[in-house]
């Protein structure tokens, strides 16, 4: 845990360097380019390290009587998983994260030369900078709410003393209110919300919106726990839309947001 989160800051300097001296008089920008996805890869690897630890166990291949043997199943320990929810929000869906000047995005230019081993891209040729960090903070919230993992949260509150365990609904509670922390609980100041920003909150949504309706994969207790935070979540819209200090992109996407929660809120359910 603490070593990915060192790799990621080391990545965060390394793109300030990367801005600072890249690329060298001479060099083909797409050297620049290069490197930043270079970069961009180690972060993404550490960055799907960390939910490993939610509802997270060791096994152990040890024998009953073995000197130091343990039982075959650890549970990680609920501080460590609160740990690790703490730097997901850090590293991962703070939009924070992933503030790069406009004068590097526009030298990330792709190479031109076609040779073994490259290819001319045939596509858009600016860096789609919006489908990286998306792809990223995608994946990582569907491995954090996969159905697998509230499964090993949901029977790990049999595996643990009353009250030592990580719940379903501190998992949603954490997760809900740092991505939509601008909205469920707002600190006074202006609401402008960012590009970034939507995308993962639509994600977010979408997410629940699909355990709500019964279309993926997820234990039922997880699924009522979804319908409670996305009626949360509306209410909370519904408060936030009262303000009159929000731009047109913010209100447009706490109004859709709020509406698309009610249709998924009102809908009928199908058992399958």
């Amino acid at each position: 845990l603490t070593y990915s989160q060192t790799q990621m800051d080391i990545a965060r300097s390394m793109w300030d360097r990367l801005e600072k001296r890249y690329p060298i008089q001479g060099e083909s920008y797409s050297e620049a380019r290069d490197v930043f996805d270079t970069i961009f890869f180690s972060y993404f690897m550490n960055a799907t390290n960390l939910p490993q630890y939610i509802g997270g166990q060791s096994f152990s291949r040890d024998r009953k009587g073995d000197v130091g043997g343990k039982l075959p199943f650890e549970l990680v320990p609920a501080e460590k998983q609160r740990q690790a929810l703490v730097a997901l929000q850090k590293y991962v869906f703070d939009e924070a994260a992933f503030q790069f000047s406009p004068n590097l995005l526009n030298r990330l230019a792709p190479s031109r030369w076609r040779h073994w081993g490259s290819y001319i891209p045939i596509f858009r040729l600016d860096y789609p900078i919006h489908d990286r960090i998306f792809l990223l903070q995608s994946l990582v919230l569907a491995d954090v709410l996969s159905g697998d993992r509230l499964n090993r949260l949901r029977d790990a509150e049999l595996k643990s003393q009353p009250g030592q365990a990580l719940t379903i609904p501190e998992l949603f509670d954490t997760v809900q209110a740092g991505i939509w922390k601008e909205v469920v609980k707002p600190d006074g100041k202006p609401i402008q919300s960012s590009s970034l920003r939507r995308a993962l909150q639509r994600d977010y949504m979408n997410t629940l919106t699909t355990m709500v309706l019964r279309l993926g994969n997820a234990p039922e207790d997880a699924r009522t726990i979804a319908r409670y935070k996305l009626r949360q979540l509306r209410d909370a819209l519904n408060t936030s839309l009262r303000r009159p200090d929000l731009d047109t992109y913010t209100r447009a996407h706490f109004e859709e947001s709020r509406d698309r929660i009610s249709k998924a809120l009102d809908a009928q359910l199908q058992s399958g």
